[in-house]
């Protein structure tokens, strides 16, 4: 079942990311109508759109801080769902977002948030998680690693 969750979660965000990597880039053989003055784009043109908010969440990230949905106001979330003994999908998880990490390192933090929650909170405590986001290099004020009860994480 959590390889089937990571598979579809994999799916989507290669789907946002895509698009993120392709707002800013020029697209070559279209013509530039303004007399060759780059258009300037904006990263986050609208928000997306939902039909039900996200739910509310607290959780405990990698350095033992209790963070929740409010942490994220005003910011774009990128979320992902991992867990450190993952061998196969969780690795191509964890890349993507460094590429994120690397490609919008101006964002990071500011305008957007990369969010990796573990499916096995019974072993991914706090401190594994740490040593996890360390072994990624993972920008702790832009990237964190949440746990909670299995009860919360499965909610």
């Amino acid at each position: 079942m959590k390889i089937y969750i990571t598979f579809i979660i994999s799916i989507f965000f290669f789907t946002v990311y895509s698009s993120f990597a392709s707002a800013g880039s020029e697209h070559s053989g279209h013509a530039d109508n303004s007399g060759g003055a780059a258009q300037n784009q904006q990263m986050f043109p609208e928000p997306l759109k939902t039909s039900n908010p996200a739910p509310y969440f607290m959780f405990v990230n990698q350095d033992g801080k209790k963070i929740g949905l409010k942490n994220f106001k005003g910011k774009v979330a990128l979320m992902n769902f991992i867990y450190t003994s993952c061998v196969e999908t969780c690795p191509a998880l964890i890349t993507k977002f460094k590429d994120v990490q690397k490609a919008m390192k101006d964002k990071m933090g500011r305008e957007l948030i990369l969010v990796s929650l573990t499916i096995d909170p019974e072993r991914d405590m706090p401190k594994a998680l740490k040593a996890y986001a360390k072994k990624h290099e993972a920008d702790p004020k832009a990237w964190q690693f949440l746990t909670g009860s299995p009860q919360e994480v499965d909610k």
